[in-house]
């Protein structure tokens, strides 16, 4: 049926790593749902579950799901953030329910420092182990002359030291040629010549996972909600002021996407929404819209902003990506499969 070919392609191209199997589409057309409202149903499901539910089987996977229990460890709900991935990877050494418990209390989308109080909070973790989540001894292979003494010392005097980067740097002291070598010289040496910190391995890796995403989207339905409850209400709210980065990222991506409007129009738009991305890529849309419809007509009351003949050359996206940005892109490229 040319309808399911349709419809199948038309959700390939939103999601093309998931099968879309064509006899499920065909249940749907044979239930006389209209093509909009089957590609909307689908698309949930697939934001949801992760695929297409198949309806014949709707009825025997509600009676196993009704027998299986429906309670889990909090932490298990929670592992596909990234965000708290990293932390997990990171601070190693702390139990995860502390580091789930500071992550629920601290996560404020109001808060754009929210991360920092996270990490600030588990850098001054008082566990078993010390506050730089360094390792224990029995978790390095060492030789015999390891000295834990030494080795805790370097937090002494470096408490922001990443512990790894410490390993490191101690290992090379232990195999250096002097029979006593000196630790003074190390941290010296680690003074004078810089070293790792544990927030900038932090920040790195949560940019490298930020970055990962962008490579491969994902857009997780239930995660999203819990950050952003109501996000109509948040991404479209224009009095509240957002960061230089998210400016940075929200101008740089429209000027790319309508490459012909020019680029005093796509400012003068950010900063009557301020600078709220949402708002803005509404009004270039419709305005965009607006325009071809008149030129389809000849009218002479186009678009005030005539487009130019000849697209801009594409801007480069800054190399440190801005979380709540993606986020926001994300809801408003998903936004027509979503009911708010």
């Amino acid at each position: 049926h040319p309808s399911v070919i349709l419809i199948r392609d038309r959700l390939r191209d939103i999601f093309p790593g998931v099968k879309l199997p064509l006899e499920v589409i065909g249940w749907h057309i044979r239930q006389s749902t209209p093509i909009e409202t089957i590609c909307s149903n689908i698309a949930t499901e697939i934001l949801v579950y992760g695929q297409a539910v198949d309806p014949r089987n709707t009825q025997a996977e509600e009676h196993t799901a009704s027998n299986v229990p429906t309670t889990a460890p909090k932490s298990i709900a929670t592992t596909n953030d990234d965000t708290l991935q990293t932390l997990y990877d990171v601070f190693n050494s702390i139990p995860r329910d502390h580091i789930d418990n500071a992550y629920a209390r601290l996560r404020d989308a109001n808060n754009p420092n929210w991360y920092d109080d996270i990490v600030n909070e588990l850098l001054s973790y008082n566990g078993a182990n010390s506050a730089t989540n360094k390792r224990s001894t029995d978790q390095m292979i060492v030789d015999d002359v390891f000295v834990p003494d030494e080795y805790n010392r370097l937090f002494a005097v470096l408490p922001d030291l990443d512990p790894d980067y410490a390993l490191e740097r101690y290992m090379q002291y232990l195999e250096h040629p002097s029979s006593k070598p000196d630790l003074n010289v190390l941290i010296t040496n680690l003074i004078e010549h810089g070293y790792v910190k544990l927030t900038e391995k932090l920040e790195c890796l949560r940019n490298e996972r930020l970055k990962q995403n962008l490579r491969e989207p994902k857009f997780e339905i239930n995660e999203f909600l819990k950050t952003f409850p109501n996000p109509l209400e948040y991404f479209y709210d224009r009095t509240k002021n957002v960061s230089e980065s998210y400016k940075s990222h929200a101008f740089i991506y429209l000027a790319n996407a309508f490459a012909r409007v020019p680029i005093g129009h796509i400012r003068e738009i950010l900063s009557n929404h301020n600078y709220r991305f949402a708002p803005a890529m509404k009004q270039l849309q419709e305005e965009f819209q607006e325009y071809h419809i008149n030129q389809r007509k000849k009218s002479r009351h186009s678009s005030p902003h005539t487009l130019k003949h000849r697209a801009r050359v594409p801007m480069a996206i800054p190399d440190v990506p801005d979380e709540i940005f993606y986020k926001v892109k994300s809801f408003v490229f998903y936004q027509a499969f979503l009911s708010f």
